[in-house]
């Protein structure tokens, strides 16, 4: 879904979406989106149905490259204070528009927002 502000006419734009996560982890098992420009803020978030808790991951645009960085990202769980993780890493594409992201450690599937089987939703945010 794209979103038009500023009336419908200006420049600045939402999209979103949803994807279903793989279980995989690590740089060979990354996630990636395709947008038709570089976003200003990305958000991925998933309300667990077993108990109500959302998980957020926001990555800090501004501070990609073309190769992937750690600490790059917030994780936050409804329940708990958000943190700077250094188990997600990130990185941008601008030849192709394409975000690219990872968890990694002992859960990094479920840092990272690819659990197996789990529904995530996304938001990316236009200049």
């Amino acid at each position: 879904m794209s979103l038009g502000l500023n009336g419908g006419g200006g420049s600045q734009s939402i999209m979103s979406g949803t994807y279903v996560g793989t279980g995989t982890s690590g740089e060979t098992g990354a996630r990636s989106l395709t947008f038709p420009r570089k976003p200003v803020h990305f958000e991925i978030f998933r309300v667990d149905p077993s108990n109500s808790r959302m998980n957020i991951v926001t990555v800090f645009m501004y501070v990609l490259t073309s190769s992937y960085r750690a600490s790059v990202a917030k994780w936050k769980e409804s329940a708990y204070t958000a943190r700077l993780s250094t188990d997600i890493y990130a990185k941008f594409d601008s030849t192709t528009n394409t975000l690219s992201w990872y968890g990694s450690g002992t859960n990094g599937a479920i840092v990272g927002m690819n659990a197996n089987g789990n529904t995530y939703s996304w938001m990316a945010y236009f200049d």
